[in-house]
């Protein structure tokens, strides 16, 4: 039988994103773009912040629609997230974040969950004080602190941002300049 006969039997055979064969992904300038068919094969042996290798990877469920779209926010919130939820386009992606990064990220989860237990001990022990300047002072400080908590949150969760999404590619930023550096340009 002759090796490069078709056999039907034989599993799939696939070129994957190794050796520095990354697929179609390219950069231009500080983006990085990433046609849906190479999604699966982004490399994540190396940090997306500094390039650097990876010692864990994260799965990144990544959304995006038009800015166009918060304009309904002036009619209603409820309206823009419904219509924002319907008409994002979502794409999933495995990035690998070195030692360094994922430890910022976890410090940065760390600020988040403690600014949300400082919120709740503001809002319920100093709302009930006799003062009711004090009260309104301390009220004060919980809802910043809550402000603090939704920035600690953004910070944590935004590893990659898209910047476009579309039915054939992600723009992406927030990679490192010497990961990017592995891509060709465009």
């Amino acid at each position: 039988m002759d090796t490069n006969e078709f056999n039907p039997y034989a599993p799939p055979q696939a070129m994957m994103g190794s050796g520095g064969s990354f697929g179609a992904c390219y950069r231009q300038g500080g983006r990085l773009v990433v046609p849906r068919a190479d999604a699966p094969f982004f490399p994540c042996d190396s940090c997306i912040k500094c390039g650097q290798p990876a010692v864990t990877t994260l799965r990144r469920r990544l959304a995006w629609h038009h800015p166009a779209w918060y304009l309904l926010i002036l009619v209603n919130l409820l309206v823009f997230i419904i219509v924002a939820v319907c008409v994002s386009k979502k794409m999933t992606l495995t990035v690998g974040l070195c030692g360094k990064h994922q430890a910022r990220r976890k410090a940065w989860i760390l600020v988040s969950w403690l600014c949300f237990a400082a919120g709740i001990a503001f809002f319920f022990v100093f709302g009930n004080s006799e003062s009711r300047d004090f009260a309104y002072m301390m009220l004060l400080g919980g809802g910043f602190i809550v402000l603090s908590l939704i920035f600690a949150c953004v910070v944590s969760y935004l590893i990659v941002r898209p910047t476009r999404i579309t039915a054939s590619e992600c723009i992406l930023t927030g990679a490192g300049e010497i990961f990017l550096q592995q891509f060709p340009s465009a």
